[in-house]
């Protein structure tokens, strides 16, 4: 019974990461250029978080191989289509305790996307693709937003998708700010196109555009997708989301806490020390940015006990609203 919240929590968390993996496919695929080597496809494979994944399953990376092992590769556990088979397994266990619309829509992804291949994606093309596939993840967000009653499945879903949303966002941005800090003559066009492709990753250029207008640089961005209160993509945004999120739930009141505690010390910790506009250590700005991921590791891992915790199983009885 224990492994329903688990369940519950980790179908957000897949669905999140299978965007994620669509955002950043469409957006660093794009950008390369016709004569693109294989370190183009290990920056896509850095910016996506799995860099050391990519050069262990194909030393020698090429346009196939790379959105391959990103799309559908079995042995790579955060693929596109091995994240919406472990979202659909779990939404199937749990399909008695949810809309019937979420499992036709994630199962009908799942069978489309397992009729696919690397040639296929190709002759789509690749754009129309990843945007087919946004499109059915977004239906599926959109479903349980408007048919889910704001109880304690609502919470563990949401509770997993912003987590992994904070920690991804996190990540892409250390991905550019290494990029752009490691380059001591870095052009303004060249930190322009990389804060480009980082807004467009995290689906905040046109937000972003609308507060900034032409100031596209490294501190504004850091900024907006760390501070940002109202942009549903930001880590403060993701904070507070998630916070709400457990607090409003009482299946977890024995360790809300020290949950609690440690998203306001996350909350604290970016108010404090966030990535100041005229910062000249760029060890020091990365360093922030490698707590931030440590910390939502740490909140995941406190999750995942909490969902656990023999000492308080949970009941199906809790689920049916």
């Amino acid at each position: 019974m224990t492994r329903y919240a688990e369940q519950l929590y980790w179908i957000g968390r897949y669905l999140e990461r299978a965007d994620h993996y669509v955002r950043m496919i469409n957006v660093y695929y794009h950008r390369r250029d016709d004569r693109a080597t294989h370190h183009e496809w290990l920056r896509l494979a850095a910016a996506a978080g799995d860099l050391t994944g990519l050069q262990n399953a194909h030393p020698h990376p090429n346009e196939l191989n790379t959105l391959s092992y990103f799309t559908f590769e079995p042995s790579n556990p955060n693929s596109i289509l091995s994240s919406v088979q472990k979202a659909r397994n779990n939404t199937r266990v749990m399909r008695q305790m949810l809309p019937g619309e979420l499992w036709e829509l994630i199962n009908s992804l799942y069978i489309w996307l397992k009729e696919q291949d690397v040639y296929q994606v190709q002759a789509y093309p690749p754009y129309k693709f990843y945007k087919r596939i946004g499109e059915w993840l977004s239906l599926f967000n959109g479903a349980a937003d408007s048919s889910m009653s704001r109880g304690r499945n609502w919470n563990f879903i949401q509770a997993g998708k912003y987590l992994e949303r904070m920690r991804n966002t996190i990540h892409v941005l250390y991905d550019s700010c290494s990029h752009v800090l490691a380059d001591e003559s870095c052009s303004s066009d060249y930190e322009y196109s990389q804060c480009v492709s980082l807004l467009k990753a995290c689906g905040g250029y046109e937000a972003f555009r609308k507060l900034y207008a032409n100031h596209v640089n490294l501190a504004e961005t850091a900024d907006f997708l760390l501070q940002n209160a109202y942009f549903p993509r930001s880590v403060r945004f993701a904070v507070h989301a998630l916070k709400t999120c457990c607090e409003s739930d009482l299946l977890i009141h024995g360790q809300i806490e020290q949950l609690s505690d440690q998203i306001n010390h996350l909350l604290v910790h970016i108010r404090i020390d966030g990535i100041s506009r005229d910062a000249n250590d760029g060890n020091a700005i990365l360093d922030h940015l490698l707590q931030m991921t440590e910390s939502c590791d740490q909140l995941g891992q406190l999750i995942s006990d909490t969902c656990m915790d023999e000492e308080n199983p949970i009941r199906i009885a809790s689920f049916v609203q």
